[in-house]
């Protein structure tokens, strides 16, 4: 639990109607706020996927030193350095989010398919109770898995597309192509890749997990709902946004 007398005081960078906006670290804001001084929580903290960086990311890897498109593949998710698990999995910074929250309030929190497992872990094993799994559904994903067939071709020595130099717009470098025989349409060479066209090795993305989780309620469902008094709304507003 946070000492709030310890905390640093953090002034919010604008304020409109009753909203506060903060330019801070999150887990800095949450120390500096009060116990049972929030209704509800809604984030989408980074996701943590490291697979990328596991590709790019190793110390001493060229790519990744000498090449800013490297690097910024290196650092996660969309290029970002923030990309880490030190927000979704901490179940220290889950503890913060308990603390501050109302008895019955509940957090929203956003994930990725595959890290999601992960942070639901943290949100329960900070003392939350996991009630329900949402989902974002859309459908501006693009497949980001191998293509088996243009593999199989390049395992044979052929590449598809035209042959030439390569251009790296990054940083305006150009080396030379590797002279694999090559189509123009791009169509399967080889009568095993043929075999296998249109296949990948991974799902489109269309759907982001969200984990719906509450702090424990303070007495009966009966005496959560109905207003106690002014500074603690009753839970359907708390949940919905309701007046009453």
């Amino acid at each position: 639990m946070s000492n709030i007398a310890d905390a640093p005081a953090i002034a919010p960078c604008a304020i409109v109607g009753d909203a506060s906006l903060y330019q801070a670290d999150c887990r800095d804001v949450l120390r500096s706020l009060a116990d049972n001084s929030i209704d509800s929580i809604v984030t989408d903290p980074p996701y943590a996927l490291v697979s990328i960086v596991k590709r790019f990311g190793k110390p001493g890897r060229a790519p990744a030193k000498g090449n800013e498109a490297y690097q910024r593949a290196s650092a996660g998710f969309m290029g970002k350095t923030w990309d880490t698990g030190e927000v979704a999995f901490s179940e220290e910074f889950w503890r913060e989010c308990l603390r501050v929250l109302k008895p019955g309030g509940h957090v929203v929190a956003f994930s990725g398919t595959r890290t999601y497992h992960r942070m639901a872990a943290a949100i329960e094993d900070a003392g939350f109770e996991i009630r329900d799994q949402l989902g974002w559904l859309y459908g501006s994903g693009f497949p980001k898995s191998h293509d088996v067939a243009k593999q199989i071709d390049k395992s044979a020595g052929f590449w598809r597309g035209k042959a030439g130099a390569i251009k790296d717009k990054t940083v305006g470098q150009v080396a030379k192509g590797t002279e694999y025989e090559r189509t123009e349409k791009g169509e399967p060479i080889t009568d095993e890749a043929r075999e296998w066209l249109g296949w990948g090795t991974a799902l489109k993305p269309a759907w982001e997990p969200i984990a719906l989780a509450r702090k424990a309620l303070s007495g009966t469902v009966a005496a959560n709902v109905q207003p106690a008094n002014d500074n603690q709304p009753p839970l359907q507003a708390r949940l919905f946004g309701d007046a009453a």
